[in-house]
């Protein structure tokens, strides 16, 4: 404490030491580096964060022209690749890959719905189901929906469903 009075006091001595002018220049300093720190800690931050924000928005909206660009080209080529089979063959061409991946086991149903067939895992290695799924789509048999839900790592459950062209 008493350090702490010596140190101000001498602070003080040297203060009144000053001309006046000196005085006025140390004030108009201190001011401008108040102005400068407040600047610093208060408005360049958020002013960045928002310069960041707006270069993030502006190469995501680009992204996402890009790709409503290409969902129509996606659309055609799934149209014109994919096999056009029954439901009774699509059922069997997913029976025969899952029985070549050793999948059939795991898949709790194999069942035709409105207007394709619909195949369900209760529990499935993911890995090995992205394989099948992999291995079938390099046929062209494209997933025409999929929902994954991951039950522990490497453990998903999974509903996907096939699209019946007519």
């Amino acid at each position: 404490m008493l350090a702490q009075n010596e140190v101000w006091q001498r602070a003080q001595a040297y203060w009144q030491g000053l001309a006046e002018r000196e005085r006025g220049l140390l004030k108009a300093l201190a001011a401008v580096l108040l102005i400068w720190l407040a600047y610093q800690v208060m408005w360049a931050p958020p002013q960045q964060a928002l310069k960041q924000a707006e270069q993030r928005l502006t190469q995501v909206q680009n992204q996402w022209h890009w790709l409503n660009d290409q969902a129509p080209k996606v659309q055609t080529l799934k149209k014109d690749s994919q096999p056009n089979l029954t439901q009774s063959q699509w059922m069997a061409e997913l029976q025969k890959s899952l029985r070549d991946q050793n999948l059939l086991p795991q898949a709790e149903s194999i069942k035709p719905i409105n207007q394709g067939v619909q195949v369900q895992f209760n529990q499935v290695d993911a890995p090995r189901f992205f394989r099948w799924l992999s291995a079938l789509e390099s046929r062209n048999l494209i997933a025409d929906k999929l929902q994954i839900e991951p039950l522990e790592t490497g453990i998903i459950k999974v509903t996907l469903s096939f699209k019946v062209l007519s």
